[in-house]
């Protein structure tokens, strides 16, 4: 018994016809049916009613024909899985993400690596619109954004997949004399000197802020995460940002920074998740983002 002959009355009890599941298996009748007689002789019954008018399994067939279809099955999973794999093991995945989450890229890279030694992977931290951009030229796989509405509309023909809602918060010193408090009001906040990582929804909330309490004062903008935290802590400034900016943040986690709610100010509500370029989501990509959500739940 081998897979050949599994093949050969697969296709014999679907099509019904020797004849037939011949032609489809591109090989002759006598052929075809040797190898079912051989088949039949070996299991020590027939399968199949043969007449001139086609190839009927029998009652006693019908389940030799149902575990040889499972058989057959399990067989192209199995080819399927060793393909894929050492399509990961020489695959190269392009990531970025929002300020606030390179810890968990990094996690994500030293957990991909243990898995596929061989897997090259690219990961960068990158503000929304450029991430989009660089999605729309096909050169990322996929990026965590911070996204809004509007911004959803427009990117309809892309995936997004979505992972939490979440708003702007204040970031303060735990020296300030906010540190104690919850929140923080509009007309306490505009008093404060800024220093922002230089973010385009941060940018858009600061627009919004100033419309509707005045200009604030800022003292600088930055790309550099630790230039600002330094800044916060050293000249007693106020940074906003993300949920997920501060989620991770190695000074929030030791308390130095402590995250503030604005209030009696209506903020447009934001989604965080990732955008996929429009090449058909692979498996190891589908793997990394299933493990990097894990990691933000953890």
């Amino acid at each position: 018994m081998n897979l050949e002959q599994l093949n050969h009355i697969v296709a014999t009890a679907k099509l019904k016809s020797l004849a037939n599941a011949a032609k489809s298996l591109h090989i002759t009748q006598s052929g075809l049916s040797q190898s079912i007689t051989a088949f039949e002789k070996e299991i020590g019954y027939p399968i199949f009613n043969r007449t001139r008018y086609g190839a009927e399994v029998i009652s006693e067939g019908s389940r030799i024909i149902q575990l040889a279809s499972q058989a057959l099955g399990l067989i192209e999973e199995i080819k399927k899985e060793a393909k894929q794999h050492i399509q990961i093991q020489s695959h190269k995945i392009k990531l970025a993400g929002i300020p606030g989450v390179m810890g968990s890229f990094i996690k994500l890279a030293s957990n991909l690596k243990k898995h596929y030694p061989n897997v090259s992977i690219d990961i960068s931290e990158r503000g929304t619109l450029e991430s989009i951009k660089e999605i729309e030229q096909g050169n990322l796989d996929a990026a965590f954004i911070t996204i809004n509405k509007s911004l959803l509309v427009s990117l309809a023909a892309y995936t997004f997949e979505p992972v939490s809602t979440g708003k702007i918060i204040i970031g303060v010193g735990n020296n300030s004399p906010f540190a104690g408090r919850s929140t923080i009001t509009p007309e306490e906040l505009k008093k404060q000197t800024f220093v922002l990582y230089n973010d385009d929804f941060i940018q858009w909330f600061i627009e919004d802020f100033e419309n509707q309490f005045g200009k604030v004062n800022v003292l600088f903008e930055s790309n550099n995460v630790e230039a600002v935290g330094a800044a916060v802590l050293e000249l007693n400034t106020i940074t906003i940002g993300h949920e997920y900016t501060f989620y991770e943040h190695p000074l929030a986690r030791e308390g130095k920074i402590v995250p503030v709610e604005l209030s009696e100010f209506q903020q447009s509500p934001v989604t965080f998740g990732w955008l996929l370029g429009t090449q058909k989501k692979s498996d190891l990509l589908d793997e990394c983002i299933t493990y990097f959500n894990q990691i933000r739940k953890s």
